[in-house]
This record gives C-alpha cells, sequence and structure tokens, in this order.
C-alpha cells in the first residue's frame, strides 16, 4: 500500500538517524575511556557501538524497522543502566536520551511499560549513592519527562491515524475514495497471481443524475449519494466486499473470491433493492450496472476498462440495467 510505504520509509529514516547519532555519539568515549585504562567501560561503549552500527546496516539493508527497534531500545537502555551501575552518579543523565528514544521507535503505551521498568532498575543504585532529595528530583524530573514524550507520541498517532484516514475515506459517503481504490485493486491483483484465486468487480452509476442535482439542488443529490452508500455499506458487509466512491455518483465493489455469475445476481438483487428504498420526491432513483470477472494474466487497467464498458452498455441499453462484458 502507497501510504504504508510512505510510512515505512520514515520509520527507516529515524531508525537510521537514531542509530547512527547513538553509535557515533559513543564512539569518542571508547577512545577517551581505553587511555584512562578503563576497560569495562571501554568493552560496554563497544558494545552499544557495534549494536547501534549493526541497528543502521540492518535497516539500511531490509528497510525492515520492526526488530531492529527493538534491539535499539535493548542497547539504549540497558547499556545506560549497567553504566550507570559502573560508574554511578556521574551518568545518571544519560538516563534521559536514552528513555526519550524509547518513545521515536516503538508504541507510546509499550515504550511508557519499559521505560518504567528500565526506571526501577535504577532505584536500587540510586538509594545507595543519591542523597533523599536527589533522588526525589532524579525520579520527578524522569518520570515528568516520560509523560511529555508519552503525551507528544500520542498525539502524533493520533494524528498520523486520522491523517491516514482522510487520505483514502470519502468525505461525503465515508467509503474508500479513488487512491484507497488504486491501492486494493493493486494489492488485490497481486493476489490473483495465484490460479486458485478469482475476483469480479462491479461499478455502479446513479441514473440522470445531473437531472437530479439541476432540479432539486446538489444538497438533495448529496443527500441521494448518501443513501446509495449507506445502502451499498449494508448490502455489501461481508468481509470479501471493498466499497469505493470511483468519481461523482459512481461507485465500484471489488468482490474477491466470487464468479462473475454469482456477483451478476447479486448486482441486480441490489439494483431492485434501489428501486424500492431510494426516491427523491416521490420519484424513483434507479443504477446502472457494469460486472467483470477477472481474467488471469490482464492488468488492472484493462479489467477495468472492461467493467467500465458494461456499465456504458447498461447505460446505452435503457439504463436501470445490470451489463457484463467478457474480454474477447
Amino acid at each position: 500500500m502507497i501510504l504504508d510505504k510512505q510510512q515505512k520509509n520514515t520509520q527507516t529514516k529515524l531508525m537510521l538517524v537514531l542509530s547512527a547519532v547513538c553509535g557515533l555519539g559513543i564512539l569518542p568515549f571508547v577512545f577517551y575511556r581505553a587511555t584512562q585504562n578503563d576497560w569495562f567501560m571501554v568493552s560496554l561503549d563497544l558494545f552499544i557501538v557495534v549494536g547501534m552500527s549493526m541497528v543502521f546496516i540492518y535497516v539500511y539493508k531490509t528497510h525492515n524497522t520492526k526488530y531492529p527497534s527493538f534491539g535499539f531500545v535493548i542497547i539504549a537502555l540497558v547499556g545506560s543502566a549497567i553504566s550507570f551501575y559502573l560508574n554511578g552518579g556521574n551518568v545518571i543523565n544519560w538516563i534521559y536520551p536514552a528513555m526519550l528514544s524509547t518513545f521515536f521507535v516503538v508504541k507510546p503505551k509499550l515504550a511508557l511499560l519499559i521505560n518504567t521498568i528500565d526506571l526501577l532498575i535504577y532505584v536500587p543504585k540510586m538509594i545507595s549513592i543519591f542523597a533523599v532529595s536527589d533522588n526525589a528530583i532524579i525520579l520527578i524530573s524522569v518520570t515528568i519527562s516520560n509523560i511529555i514524550a508519552f503525551s507528544f507520541a500520542q498525539g502524533l498517532r493520533s494524528q498520523e491515524k486520522e491523517l491516514k484516514k482522510l487520505a483514502v475515506e470519502d468525505c461525503l459517503t465515508l467509503t474508500g475514495n479513488r487512491r484507497a481504490l488504486d491501492i486494493e485493486l493493486d494489492k488485490v491483483h497481486g493476489l490473483l497471481k495465484n490460479p486458485a484465486k478469482t475476483a469480479s468487480l462491479i461499478i455502479l452509476d446513479i441514473d440522470y443524475f445531473k437531472i437530479i442535482n439541476d432540479s432539486y439542488g446538489h444538497i438533495k443529490g448529496d443527500e441521494v449519494l448518501v443513501a446509495l452508500s449507506q445502502l451499498l455499506k449494508e448490502f455489501f458487509k461481508e468481509n470479501n466486499y471493498s466499497l469505493f466512491r470511483y468519481g461523482g455518483e459512481e461507485f465500484v465493489v471489488v468482490c474477491f473470491g466470487m464468479k462473475e455469475t454469482n456477483v451478476y445476481k447479486l448486482a441486480n438483487v441490489f439494483r431492485e433493492l434501489v428501486r424500492e428504498n431510494i426516491h427523491v420526491s416521490d420519484n424513483t432513483i434507479t443504477i446502472s450496472l457494469g460486472v467483470a470477472e477477472y481474467i488471469k494474466g490482464e492488468s488492472v487497467e484493462d479489467w477495468m476498462q472492461r467493467v467500465d464498458k458494461a456499465l456504458y452498455a447498461a447505460k446505452n441499453q435503457g439504463r436501470d440495467k445490470v451489463m457484463q462484458l467478457k474480454m474477447t
């Protein structure tokens, strides 16, 4: 999916930046501590640098961030905790960037849980080396930092979901939009490479919709579109149907796993349902429909062209009909 690819690219870039910054940021300490003969810390710093380098290389080559994100969190938090236990209060400040980075790479609730556990690991050592007032300041400041980071991360996640929804949803009918249809057809086309799989398309158009708008106004026309979309959602509510507004007064139903003969019958039933349920000032609203089953080897464009021709055949033969055209 297009949006998923965009989101994946963003996560990939974020992981590359974070792992590179952490690895390069710690590298100077390896050389400095080697000059001080602090071999425990040299080993720890090398562990962090090598770990971050492995995360960077893996993400760079595969663009997969799911497992590297957990590796990044473990390296950052465990590294900072061990460093604190080895060096005491001099390195307590590393807890802040280590914990804040967690919110960038895993889900906010999980990040908050991981950071809480990590903080509890610090507490025994903190009690042994800091005064009560210092411990209170550290605990309160760390807690506030985590709450702020959690709230910010949650807000970003909510905005991301809303933007993703807006990008693929028709704002009037709340069905999938043209972009969502393109994404779905690409996905279904990939599945149809399996010889055992099949799918059919229905494209439908409201008859004389321009007359409805001209005679009763665009508000009434919108009401008809909403009523039709609601009827479509109720009728095609099974999981193997996907519903989209193709443009204007046209809608497309993707029927995965269904043969053309069965879909043709369903389309006729729905056509009658529209006649019975949707009216404007006692005038019956009718629709014309085209149906086409996928033929192995054809492109999405050819498939859509066939079902579109079937729709126009229905209109040319008097409207309020269902037509199906085979590939010649």
